[in-house]
């Protein structure tokens, strides 16, 4: 007969630092080499060879090798080879991303954006790194910063900066963004009102959006905009919508 011994391991609550203090790296208590977690996949992990790992990181990381910090912050974010702590990967997310890394850049905005390992959102941070990472082509990073803009989130609201990043976004077929540029060319926000390119970008949101409700209501809107259009300026935006859809429009392959 053969017996299962399974490890349950306590997690001790990290208590919540200061937005701006200096989190230094603890190397986590050494453990029995011979311990084991099971992978997602059901395969064993062997928790020393997890240990080495981290180790190896946080060597690479202390030493100011932006990848490896990245790699560090993962690994505290996934709780591999030490104790899972949501601030302590911030800290190294951050020390990546002021050395110009642009994932680590986009995965800080984001979790300042939801408030993961901090008190709370911090929006303005967010925006930051949003910016930093978009100027460097990164197209959730520039679609994140277009929307904060166009609705005022952690800054004032700039409608011209918006379009500026909204458009990059809905070139790389971003459906929110794509759906944002269509309204702002109805309303005339931060431009003249443009009813033809408010048809065609509404047209290529509706080919991009998924969510059967959304869809249908970028379709009412888009349809909303048609009345509006004398009828030979609608007939040419019913000619040119598929061709942009064909260029922009989300493709599931």
């Amino acid at each position: 007969m053969r017996f299962l011994l399974v490890f349950t391991l306590a997690l001790t609550p990290i208590a919540l630092l200061a937005e701006d203090q200096v989190m230094e790296p603890v190397a986590p208590p050494m453990q029995g080499e011979n311990d084991v977690n099971t992978s997602s996949s059901g395969v064993a992990v062997n928790e020393g060879t997890l240990r080495n790992d981290f180790r190896i990181a946080q060597i690479k990381a202390e030493a100011g090798d932006p990848d490896a910090q990245l790699e560090l912050a993962q690994l505290y974010i996934e709780g591999k080879g030490t104790e899972a702590d949501q601030r302590k990967a911030n800290y190294w997310l951050d020390k990546a991303a002021r050395q110009g890394l642009r994932e680590a850049q986009v995965m800080l905005a984001d979790r300042y954006y939801d408030g993961t390992g901090t008190p709370r959102p911090y929006y303005a941070h967010a925006l930051k790194w949003y910016i930093e990472a978009g100027e460097k082509g990164q197209p959730h990073a520039a679609a994140m910063a277009g929307k904060m803009f166009y609705k005022g989130i952690g800054t004032k609201r700039d409608y011209q900066e918006a379009f500026r990043w909204l458009y990059e976004s809905a070139q790389r077929r971003d459906a929110e963004s794509q759906h944002l540029v269509g309204v702002m060319y109805r309303f005339g926000h931060g431009m003249e009102k443009n009813y033809l390119n408010s048809y065609i970008w509404l047209h290529v949101a509706y080919e991009s959006t998924k969510d059967p409700a959304e869809k249908e209501n970028i379709r009412k809107q888009r349809d909303r905009v048609a009345t509006l259009m004398p009828e030979n300026e609608l007939l040419g935006a019913k000619l040119l919508a598929p061709e942009y859809a064909d260029m922009y429009a989300w493709k599931d392959h």
